[in-house]
Order: structure tokens, then sequence, then C-alpha cells
């Protein structure tokens, strides 16, 4: 009986061996759905088809687990079933930094959201003409990346697909394209039935026939210059967005709906005296009523600019991203200040706001914009000091101040916003001598390793208050107040 069961026991052993050796390089992740064979993995989508995915079990645990030259196979045998590889699943090849090149076979039909965001070392893909569908940010940051061709099986293309592919240089449609086309060598996409230019590159000219351009369109940080002509009537939100090497934006004399007045290398809505894109070189005519959202983000190479007494409005994201700004002053004439208005201008040193601004002020020299009514600063940088009759520290007020090293939060704050001091990962030491520990939002902080500074009497209830209690290390400080008042000098 023994013997028997020994034998038995073998022949499973063996016959599990060779269904292995018969299938290949095969293995079985954590989720059942998911399996790998040579190296790539892949998502059963039915029982007839795969996605192409990544390693584990959301697409951030594994960095660049794809790298080099990568063929993915027409159809894929797993455990006796032949699948046909139909898809390149979301942010399957997010981040490859070290992906040098991609086959795509014939039988893949669509392209996901983000599915090669940030592969910088992708200098060339080809894609089939079986491909209808492009996701959008699929092609996200593919900085190395420097031609692309839209097959005629292509009838959708979402939003920002080629975003931030900062070395591209042509863009061609295959002229037997019914959805989309690039007219005149345009080296641009362009929905045909709707004229609308939805991603343009570093050489791209924009024919007279153009009446749109699309959200994100141009996310092409070598795109030096921009002539708009007088057919456009329509802007999508974020169509400039970091470029940063933008030197030149012209709009035709004679446009109805945008012009460049004064030759402000800007585009400006002329009915709304708004202007909605800029670049390095801008100079804000005195015409100017509103800076629009997203209007000079990711702009990082502009230095300086003025913001004359006309501009009482400056919009969400207006300045994000400007990392070469130094300085910056509100007029008298500004009374609303949308969020995030300066997020990320990491070397942003000095902020001043008219003595007689209605609305905002930034007393006390505190190199900060303060909320005059509510007493609640809604933008600092590197070198604010709060000050103490501050009460409420806003929403994103320190949002990507990546030169923020020490922060001193004085005993008249109570509340800290969403965002306040997020994405601030040179922030060392707060300094925080409140009794009470002020209510945070959950995300005001990201950088819990900071040393957290607070009054020794308070220690217990720091190390219990919600958010404050995620720093590694809080100290408990005996003379408290001193500290506080030499830090602020």
């Amino acid at each position: 009986m023994k013997h028997l069961i020994k034998t038995t026991m073998l022949l499973l052993a063996l016959l599990l061996l060779a269904m292995v050796s018969c299938s290949g390089n095969q293995s079985v992740s954590n989720s059942g759905s998911k399996f790998k064979v040579n190296g790539i993995y892949y998502n059963i989508i039915d029982s007839n088809e795969v996605e192409v995915t990544y390693k584990g079990t959301s697409y951030s645990q594994y960095s660049n687990d794809y790298s080099g030259s990568v063929t993915i196979p027409a159809t894929v045998t797993y455990h006796g079933t032949t699948y046909s590889v139909t898809s390149i699943g979301y942010a399957a090849f997010d981040y490859c930094s070290s992906l040098t090149s991609i086959n795509i076979p014939n039988s893949v039909t669509y392209i996901s959201s983000v599915a090669f965001r940030g592969c910088s070392c992708l200098t060339t893909i080809n894609i089939p003409n079986s491909v209808t569908n492009i996701s959008d940010g699929a092609f996200l940051g593919c900085s190395s990346l420097t031609s692309i061709n839209i097959p005629n099986s292509v009838t959708y293309i979402e939003n920002s697909a080629f975003s931030g592919c900062s070395s591209l240089e042509n863009i061609s449609v295959a002229s037997n394209n019914t959805n989309y086309d690039s007219r005149n060598n345009c080296n641009a996409i362009i929905e045909t039935a709707t004229n609308t230019l939805i991603a343009g590159c570093k050489n791209t000219t924009i024919p007279n026939s153009v009446t749109s351009i699309g959200i994100g369109a141009f996310g092409c940080s070598s795109l030096t210059a921009i002539n708009i002509p007088n057919s456009v009537t329509s802007i999508g939100g974020w169509a400039f967005q970091d470029c940063s090497s933008l030197a030149t934006i012209s709009v035709a004399s004679d446009n109805p709906k945008y012009d460049s007045r004064n030759n402000c290398n800007a585009i400006i809505e002329t009915a709304t005296n708004t202007l909605i894109a800029g670049c390095m070189n801008t100079a804000i005519p005195n015409s100017v009523t509103s800076i629009g959202a997203n209007a000079f983000s990711g702009c990082t190479n502009l230095t300086a600019i003025n913001i004359p007494n006309s501009v009482t409005s400056i919009g969400d994201d207006a300045f994000s991203g400007c990392s070469g700004l130094t300085n910056i002053n509100i007029p008298n004439s500004v009374t609303s200040i949308g969020d995030r208005a300066f997020y990320g201008c990491s070397n942003l040193a000095d902020i001043s706001v008219a003595s007689d601004n209605p609305k905002y002020d930034s007393r006390n020299n505190c190199n900060a914009i303060i909320e005059t009514a509510t007493n609640t600063l809604i933008a600092g940088c590197m070198n604010t000091t709060i000050p103490n009759s501050v009460t409420s520290i806003g929403n994103w007020a320190f949002f990507g101040c990546t030169s923020l090293t020490a922060i001193n939060i004085p005993n008249s704050v109570t509340t800290i916003g969403d965002g306040a001091f997020s994405d601030c990962p040179s922030l060392n030491d707060i300094y925080c001598y409140v009794t009470t520990p002020p209510r945070c939002e959950i995300d005001c902080y990201i950088n819990y390793s900071a040393t957290l500074h607070v009054p020794a009497a308070s220690l217990a209830a720091y190390r219990a208050a919600p958010v404050w209690k995620d720093f590694k290390k809080i100290v408990g400080d005996a003379d408290a107040t001193n500290r506080y008042h030499h830090q602020s000098r």
C-alpha cells in the first residue's frame, strides 16, 4: 500500500512537471486572473483574450520591471488555453525608464491609459494597423520619442495621449484614416470632423482650417514658437502646459476670439481680457483683467513677471510649476486668487502684496499672501515667516515648496488645510508650539519623517492627535516660547 501511494505521488509530480515544461516559462500571480509567460505579465479578459499588464497587484509595486527591447506576441498559451493578446492594459509599462523599444503585434486593438507613461528611453514605437483606440496619457512623458505615426485603423484618441513627449518632432497620420489627419504636413493630429487639433509637437504648424485646439494638445517642452491662425476660436484647458521652452506666441491680427496685443507673447481672450496662455517672454498688458487657470503652468524658464494693476483675478494653478520664478508682487487690484496658484514655484523667495490691497496682505513682511478678513495664509514660499495673527494655513499654501527646510507655526493657528505642506521633501523641522494641536486635514503633510517640535507639556496630546501622531519623531521642548521666537528671527 505504501509503495502504491509513493508511486502515485511520483506520477503526479512528474505529470505536474510535464505540464509546466510544456507550457514554457509560466507562473501565476496572487490575483488568479494574472499570469506570466516569458517575462511578460497578462490579465485574462475573457475566455479568448488577454491584456498585457504590470507585475504585482498594483502598477507602482514594482518599478522598471520591463527593460530593453520587448516583443509582445500575438497569442499566448497558458494551461492549455491559447489567448489572443488584444490590448496593452492600464499602466502596463508605467515608468519603465529602461524600456528602449516595444514591438506591438497586429492583434492589439486598444492601448490603455498611461500604458507607456514615463518610458523615458523609448525612442521609437510602431503602432500596428489593428489599433483602434489610444487612451488618455498613453504615452505621457516618453521623452525620447521623436516621431509617431497614426495608422488608418485608429478611430479614437483621448486627451493628452502624447503629452510630455518633449523630443517629439514629427507626427503623421495615415492618409486613409477617416477620423484623423495631419493636413498640410502640419506635424499634428487633427480630428477631421471637428477640425480640432488634439496633439502637437515641436515642429507643429497650425493649419488655417483648424478651429479648435484640444485639452492638453501641446504638452511639449521643446516647443519654442507657436502662431494661432484666425480660424481658431476655441482653446482647451492645459493646451500649452509644460511648454517650458516656449518663447514666442502670436495670434493672427484678424482672429475674432483671441489676440496677442502689444506683442505680449501671450494668448488673450479678447472679449473677457483674460490671459489664457503665456510663455517665458510674456509681458502682461495693462488691459488684462484676469490671468486664467494654468496660464503659465509648467513654464519653468519664466524667471520674472509683472502683474499690472488692471488684473483682478488669478486662476487656479496659474503659475504652478514655474520653478524659475523667484519673486511675485500682487497689486492692489487683485481680489481673487485661485487654488495652487503658485504650486511648485520651488525657488520663490519673495512674495509681497500692495499695502492698499483690500483683500490680501503680506503683513510684517512675511513673504506670504494672507486673506485679510479671515487671517488665512493662502500662499507661502521658502522664506515665509508666519505672523502670529494668522489663524489658518489654507489648502495648498506651501504645496510643492521643495526648497522649504523649516517652518514655525505660531500659537494663533487653529487649522491647517488640505495639502498645505504636501510635496515639501526638504522640510526637516516643524516648530508647532500651539498648546492644543491645530486641526489638520488628513493630507496636509506628506513628509512625516520631519522632526516635529512641540511644547513639552503637550507632547502626549500631539502623539494622540489625528495627523500629528503620524510623525515619526516628535520632540517636546520645555522652553517652547523662547525657542519659537529665536527661530522666528
